[in-house]
């Protein structure tokens, strides 16, 4: 018939919703490789801000450490400058108190000195007469607790006795001479290895002990004339 010779054309199915155009696919590569390249960026981006925002945290702690150093350096300025006043103040003060006390042994002199040496001589022997009840020229364990008793208002007692003994070199059976009372009075080198303050090394004690024996010697002769009175 008709249709001898002529090719069968081939048959195929045709999806209008699945028609690729060649320009099509190049949009969608290029819109693809935008987003790529936007994300890329913007990954790019980010790793600056952070970096970014490390870098200002790092300004921002070495600005906070250089203030507290600067802070620190004000502080220990001001300090230097406090510990120098009160040092200034304190030398001031001492110096005052220096000149204002003098020294011990010159506390000591000028107490002895305001009395002739004579008048000094007295008040010793006195004191240590009214204490030498058996009159032997010496203080016994008994009479110099006696005197430490009346004088100070505290006893000695017998070791304490025994051990100003030996730092006077005296012989304590026998007991303390004048000599050696003169030390405890008036030596103020004495006075120190005694372990004395220097208020006590410089107070007139012997002028003090003097006026209690003298207050002690009329009260005692008070009642001497009383109980001669009652007997009589």
């Amino acid at each position: 018939g008709e249709n001898e010779g002529e090719e069968e054309a081939p048959s195929f199915d045709f999806d209008p919703e699945n028609v690729n155009f060649s320009w099509e696919a190049a949009a969608n590569d290029a819109t693809a490789a935008a987003a790529a390249a936007k994300e890329v960026q913007e990954e790019k981006g980010g790793v600056e801000e952070k970096e970014g925002s490390s870098s200002s945290k790092i300004i921002m702690m070495q600005n906070h450490q250089h203030h507290h150093q600067e802070q620190g350096q004000f502080l220990n300025t001001e300090r230097r400058k406090n510990d120098k006043q009160e040092k200034e103040e304190e030398d001031a003060k001492s110096t005052t108190e220096h000149k204002r006390s003098p020294a011990p042994a010159l506390a000591c002199s000028s107490n002895s000195t305001s009395r002739d040496k004579a008048t000094e001589d007295m008040m010793l022997r006195a004191v240590h007469s009214f204490f030498d009840n058996d009159g032997d020229g010496y203080w016994n364990a008994k009479e110099a607790c006696a005197a430490q008793l009346v004088t100070e208002g505290t006893p000695m007692m017998e070791d304490e006795y025994v051990l100003i003994c030996e730092m006077l070199g005296a012989d304590s059976s026998k007991g303390l001479a004048i000599k050696d009372v003169w030390r405890l009075y008036l030596d103020p080198e004495f006075k120190a290895t005694m372990g004395m303050s220097d208020e006590m090394i410089a107070e007139d004690t012997l002028g003090k002990d003097y006026s209690v024996v003298i207050n002690a010697k009329k009260k005692k002769n008070k009642n001497k004339k009383k109980k001669k009175k009652r007997s009589g």
